[in-house]
């Protein structure tokens, strides 16, 4: 094993082989190896003659992968210790970083002057409570540090020692900072060299970000480790461009790839069948799949799409993991996913699995635990449960994080295993998770808080306070989670249908959710101290005994959708279009009958901007129309008919 990750840089830096950043179809920049050892060399000059010392930390606010990569170095390689974070677009990201900030002793903040403007706007009009400490000379420019020509000193790192703080990737709720190790890293993807049969001759080509624990790890570390090419495409490329993806793979022969659902979901929308390509992918040999739990219908769907151009279920490889824990699970390249129907009645915690191929639920089998990573599964007092038992799921070895950045006493057991707050159970060693116990649910891999959820709806009307309770439910065709809302109420009907509908708009526009549905009821089940309790509530809707209640609402949606919901969503439309353009194009005075041309909008932020709106509301935009009619009005006008259209088919 390498000595930390600076001996694995310095034993793998290489002029031939290194990273290849994917700008366009046309456009690519290789950065050998070395010349990454050499730049970060110089940026952490600059660092340590600002005397920034090892142990301290930076907060990294950068939206250009190479820039972001050197910055990340620089850290590592001085033993500064670096804390990404996904650049804020929404007040509620925005606000997280400060969040972040608050939770060190004074860190430094590197990134860059546009995205430094758009935090000082957000620190200007914010309160004192969410600035906190804020210190603006503690902000580091990163053209202001990309200037020497000298090198900086390299820190003795102990494979021990913290290598970065990774926060995981939550949308909302108290941030926690996951202490993550020199060893943490390298265990786990010595293991996962182990588990796929990676060698000199495999190539990485991936879009997922660089901020998760994953993308860092797996899709920038891990080819450093081999010692083989990597290349980079950045999620907004991948989004503007889905098949320059496929197009890559091919051109680069890439054999190890990482997606997630949503991303075969979305390369199966932009794709179209009917066309023909000259795509070959039988060079491929694993398509990892992390994130969210695997879809097997989405994964019928996508190898049945793509068959023709020798993409192969083998390929296929769910992946479990926690920010916490590194890779808990995976299927290994020779082996297939194992997919288990259970009886509803056993997936208790301490219930024996009972198969049921005929009307079970299923589940997916996430493959063994690499050879260093220890799991176990325990009853709700940290009893370890047998085999094919279901219960909570723990995580032990030398891949499991010391802890968080501030404690947490009841995120680990007395001897040391990671609650993972998933639950599961054991089979032929094979790890199935069968739910959450934690008051959490995943949409696109970033993780939502229920409680949070609350808050914002409660803000909507003060009546609502201590009388809501949001709920997770998974999907059985996506496997994705879905977010359910039950609300005590004995108002009439109209009144909860405005009530419902503003409910709607300040979760999607704040936390960025649709919600599944929202249930009235005269009286919600409490705990013995008043507790909502959303385990009973879950429960029930998932016995069918909402159902009358659910198709009543449904029919009230499709007879009385009233003029009230249709001026709110324009309204909401216009808002919220008019703080992404100013967000896209920098500016501060935007008003519908403007012309985005004449605010300044090129082609490169026309596409960012369809990626924006495509992101916030959920609907496909189409490039040309927006150059056809430019006026914000007529935008607003086009995503307010694609919604329509959207309802109709749902």
């Amino acid at each position: 094993m390498f000595d930390s990750l600076i001996d694995m840089m310095s034993s793998n830096k290489s002029e031939d082989i290194g990273i290849t950043f994917i700008l366009s179809e046309e456009k690519e920049k290789f950065v050998s190896y070395n010349a990454l050892y050499e730049k970060a060399l110089r940026l952490l000059y600059v660092l340590q003659s600002k005397g920034i010392k090892p142990g301290e930390k930076i907060i990294i606010q950068i939206e250009d992968q190479e820039k972001y990569i050197y910055s990340l170095w620089a850290c590592i390689m001085g033993g500064i210790i670096p804390v990404p974070l996904s650049t804020a677009i929404t007040d509620e990201q925005m606000s997280r970083i400060f969040r972040v900030y608050n939770l060190f002793d004074y860190p430094y903040l590197l990134t860059s002057d546009d995205i430094f403007e758009i935090i000082k706007r957000f620190k200007e009009n914010a309160s004192s409570e969410i600035i906190g400490q804020f210190d603006l000379k503690r902000v580091l420019f990163y053209d202001e540090i990309d200037t020497a020509d000298e090198k900086g000193t390299i820190h003795n790192a102990n494979i021990d020692d913290v290598a970065l703080i990774m926060f995981s990737s939550g949308s909302t709720g108290e941030p926690k900072g996951v202490k993550t190790t020199h060893r943490n890293i390298l265990v786990t993807n010595e293991d996962l060299v182990e588990k796929f049969n990676v060698d000199s001759s495999d190539v990485s080509l991936h879009w997922m970000p660089l901020t998760h624990m994953v993308g860092i790890v797996f899709c920038h570390l891990f080819p450093i480790m081999t010692a083989t090419p990597q290349y980079l495409m950045d999620k907004r490329v991948y989004f503007r461009f889905p098949k320059l993806w496929f197009n890559k793979i091919c051109e680069h022969r890439a054999t190890i790839l990482l997606t997630a659902n949503f991303g075969m979901k979305y390369l199966m929308s932009k794709i179209d069948q009917n066309e023909k390509h000259e795509w070959d992918f039988s060079h491929i040999k694993l398509i990892t799949v992390g994130g969210e739990p695997l879809s097997i219908p989405l994964v019928n769907s996508f190898i049945s799409s793509f068959e023709k151009y020798r993409i192969k279920r083998s390929m296929i490889s769910p992946v479990y993991g926690v920010t916490e824990a590194m890779v808990v699970a995976c299927v290994s390249q020779e082996k297939t996913i194992n997919t288990y129907f259970l009886d509803r009645g056993s997936l208790s915690i301490g219930s024996l699995i009972k198969e049921n191929p005929q009307d079970g639920i299923s589940f997916v089998g996430l493959g063994t635990p690499p050879r260093r990573c220890k799991v176990r599964i325990c009853d709700n007092e940290d009893r370890l449960l047998e085999d094919e038992k279901v219960g909570h799921i723990q995580v032990g070895g030398p891949n499991v994080s010391p802890g968080y950045y501030k404690p947490n006493d009841d995120a680990f057991t007395a001897d040391g295993w990671y609650r993972s707050g998933d639950v599961g159970f054991i089979k032929d060693e094979e790890v199935v998770i069968t739910g959450r116990a934690k008051e959490m649910i995943i949409v696109n891999m970033v993780n939502y808080y229920l409680f949070d959820i609350e808050m914002v709806i409660e803000k909507v009307d003060s009546s609502l306070v201590g009388n809501i309770a949001a709920c997770g439910i998974q999907d059985k065709t996506s496997m994705e989670d879905e977010v359910l809302v039950f609300m005590q109420y004995e108002g009439d009907e109209i009144h909860f249908s405005e009530l419902a509908t503003k409910i709607r708009y300040s979760v999607k526009s704040k936390v960025g959710l649709d919600l599944k549905y929202i249930i009235p009821l005269k009286e919600l089940p409490r705990t013995a101290v008043g507790k909502v309790n959303r385990v009973i509530l879950k429960n029930i809707f998932l016995d069918g005994k909402f159902d009358e209640i659910i198709n009543k609402l449904n029919q009230d949606h499709i007879d009385n959708k009233g003029e009230l919901k249709n001026k709110q969503n324009e309204a909401d439309i216009r808002e919220n279009l008019v703080r992404i353009i100013k967000s896209v194009l920098e500016i501060e005075n935007v008003n519908l009958t403007d012309n985005i041309f004449e605010l300044g909008a090129k082609s490169l932020t026309v596409m960012s901007l369809s990626v924006e709106i495509e992101d916030f509301f959920n609907v496909l935009i189409d490039i040309r129309s927006i150059y056809e009619r430019p006026m914000i009005e007529d935008i607003c006008n086009s995503i307010q008919h694609l919604i329509t259209e959207k309802e109709k088919i749902s």
